[in-house]
């Protein structure tokens, strides 16, 4: 299935590899590519909460944070799902030009921390666009957030030689409708989650109330 792909794409990766390579870039691109692991998902949870409380909505900003961290969960998840299924090939399986610079643990298709950066990249302009800013500078915060998190992390796993561009296409493309579904997912739950409390404690004050007219019965 993938070997005509890779006719076209392993050159790809080869080239960037040969003439936009240097110590200076191995560095950077490497810094670039964690942005969308785990350890970057805590401080980007604590922007988001700390641009909402400057807008004096921190339960906005709880929610918001917490959904960074639920759309993280999933898409390690559905990505997990995708690379058992196709179980495509690491670059440097194919071909032994390809230098990795930051060493793979699963196949390949799609790629995790495309679809992740490119999520975070979505929620921070969201963020962005409820502070009471000129537009232009909210435009410019956002377009920074898509280059950095989306196009940035995406062209990093090219360029440490662990995903093929199609990898990085296709989680690009997803981006936006598994951030939607997520979302609502992560919604679906805190509105069953808020509901059933509320529950709780119209049941609790029922208890309460009870309580108080048997004991002013008495």
């Amino acid at each position: 299935m993938w070997d005509w792909l890779n006719n076209w794409e392993i050159p790809q990766i080869i080239w960037v590899q040969e003439n936009m390579s240097s110590p200076f870039f191995d560095v950077f691109w490497y810094w670039i590519t964690r942005l969308a692991e785990h350890r970057f998902v805590l401080p980007a949870m604590l922007v988001i909460f700390a641009i909402f409380a400057i807008k004096k909505m921190p339960l906005h900003g709880l929610r918001h944070s917490m959904r960074i961290g639920f759309i993280w969960g999933s898409a390690g998840f559905f990505s997990w799902l995708i690379k058992i299924s196709t179980n495509r090939p690491r670059p440097h399986l194919v071909s032994e030009e390809i230098n990795v610079l930051y060493p793979p643990v699963s196949s390949a298709f799609t790629s995790g921390h495309t679809a992740l950066g490119a999520a975070i990249a979505i929620l921070l302009c969201v963020a962005i666009w409820k502070l009471k800013i000129h537009k232009v500078f909210q435009i410019m915060l956002c377009a920074l957030a898509i280059l950095v998190f989306a196009l940035g992390v995406g062209f990093s796993r090219i360029y440490l030689g662990v995903h093929y561009p199609i990898d990085i296409i296709a989680s690009l493309i997803t981006a936006v409708p598994f951030f939607l579904l997520s979302s609502w997912l992560f919604e679906k739950a805190v509105n069953v989650i808020t509901k059933q409390k509320s529950v709780e404690v119209d049941a609790l004050n029922t208890e309460e109330e009870l309580a108080t007219l048997e004991h002013s019965g008495k």
